[in-house]
């Protein structure tokens, strides 16, 4: 659920980050049903997006604090 939750907490454009996550997630848990993936319940899938997408705010955040905003780098250098 790392990659879920971190497509829909960091990757989304902004129109698409507002959208409700119950039925992007629960896309996702037809789409590993459908592939054979068996006894991964609804509710356990859930509450894995949901412990995850925490787990990655609380190693995005500290992440974002670090980066340092550098002059541009000329694009026209070989």
């Amino acid at each position: 659920m790392a990659d879920v939750a971190f497509l829909l907490g960091a990757s989304l454009d902004q129109a698409d980050a507002s959208a409700p996550r119950v039925p992007l997630v629960g896309e996702y848990h037809r789409a590993l049903s459908a592939r054979g993936v068996s006894g991964y319940s609804w509710d356990r899938c859930w509450t894995d997006y949901r412990s995850t997408r925490n787990q990655c705010v609380a190693f995005l955040v500290p992440s974002a604090m670090l980066v340092e905003q550098t002059a541009p780098r000329r694009r026209d250098v070989p």
